[in-house]
């Protein structure tokens, strides 16, 4: 199972995207169903319930960010 743009889905990944109810979710896959190609992983985003997604919708948090460390000398 892989994320939006092919990075593979892993248990306690941060990830952000829509739910299947297409509203904005970011927090952490609790559980993921290989077998089921929508609403597959559990997605858990602090303080609220659980909310379920497609993976191949999401994006690992790393990934959207798009975090790259400081040059140096910047």
């Amino acid at each position: 199972m892989h994320y939006k743009n092919g990075r593979p889905v892993n248990l306690g990944d941060k990830v952000v995207g829509l739910d299947c109810g297409g509203n904005l979710v970011a927090g952490t896959v609790v559980t993921a169903n290989a077998g089921a190609t929508s609403c597959n992983v559990q997605v858990v985003p602090p303080g609220v319930p659980t909310l379920y997604a497609t993976a191949g919708e999401l994006l690992h948090v790393e990934d959207a960010l798009q975090v790259t460390p400081p040059q140096a000398g910047s």
